[in-house]
């Protein structure tokens, strides 16, 4: 087989499974041009390779490669999430990459942060001991340990609509604990 026919062979498998290729690094990265680059990057280091003569399944290769690439990617902007990448994203990124952004620094971790979140915690955990013991253990059980309604009540022989009235109850409690604390 000439090496004109094989470049051939991949091209037409790659532009015959270019969609799904895409669409993987579209959904992976979030961005459809972000996802445009992976794919580009792949077809050319499939071509590129040394061994590309031999690739006997070029879609399942392909695929891998876009999936890694994808992977590759999202690490280097996770560990980087602040980084310059907005300025050579396309337009069409820009809010993504803004959200991005704004949600690290969101979920940042400060001193003041730290404290704030204590304070919170401190005035709930009084305002809790409070409750009386089955409204408190009522939202313990729904709010904190995950059950369900219907399980709280069974435990404390109560109906399931006494608990939901309950559970609210607390929250609006504590809800207006925090807003006066703010």
């Amino acid at each position: 087989m000439s090496v004109t026919s094989v470049e051939d062979r991949l091209l037409g498998e790659y532009m015959v499974h270019r969609p799904q290729l895409h669409a993987l690094a579209t959904r992976l990265m979030g961005c459809r041009w972000k996802g445009e680059e992976i794919v580009q990057e792949a077809y050319l280091r499939m071509t590129a390779d040394t061994g590309a003569r031999d690739i006997k399944r070029p879609f399942q290769f392909l695929w891998s490669v876009v999936y890694r690439l994808s992977i590759d990617a999202m690490r280097r902007e996770t560990r980087d999430p602040l980084s310059l990448r907005r300025s050579f994203a396309a337009p069409e990124c820009h809010d993504e990459l803004h959200e991005r952004e704004e949600k690290a620094l969101a979920d940042m971790v400060t001193p003041e942060r730290d404290v704030v979140a204590r304070e919170h915690m401190a005035r709930m955990s009084v305002v809790l001991q409070r409750l009386p013991d089955q409204t408190r253990r009522a939202f313990e059980l729904v709010q904190i340990q995950g059950y369900s309604q219907k399980e709280v009540a069974q435990m404390l022989n109560v109906s399931a609509p006494y608990v939901n009235k309950i559970v609210k109850n607390a929250s609006r409690i504590l809800d207006e604990c925090l807003i006066d604390f703010d």
